[in-house]
């Protein structure tokens, strides 16, 4: 391997480091905002949260609810799980589009004419 690979794989691990840290941190400050505002009983938009805390940290993507449930500690767990439950979503719209496709035949009405 030459000295530009080995430096470009470096790069490419700090870089992949970076972002699994900045995704901790963006995690951790979810975590932390949810615990305040159930301690202070304050609504709270998690949606906003998490889009808050993805821009903060710049990551590429929004958090995905699984990680955060499993960040929060054992002695909130039992109190902030049933707020963020979340029902499957099905589509966004509600209407969800199916294409039938039939076999090919020939137009029943054929014979008659």
């Amino acid at each position: 391997m030459t000295q530009t690979q080995t430096s470009t794989n470096t790069n490419t691990n700090q870089l992949q480091l970076k972002s699994h840290a900045n995704y901790a941190l963006a995690i951790s400050h979810i975590v932390h905002t949810l615990k305040e505002a159930y301690d202070t009983g304050t609504s709270l938009n998690l949606s906003k949260c998490k889009g808050a805390a993805a821009k903060k940290y710049k990551l590429q993507g929004i958090p995905r609810i699984s990680d955060v449930i499993a960040a929060i500690p054992e002695h909130y767990k039992d109190k902030l799980l049933p707020y963020l439950k979340q029902k499957p979503v099905r589509t966004a719209s509600g209407v969800a589009i199916v294409a039938v496709m039939s076999k090919p035949h020939r137009c029943p009405h054929i014979a008659f004419t």
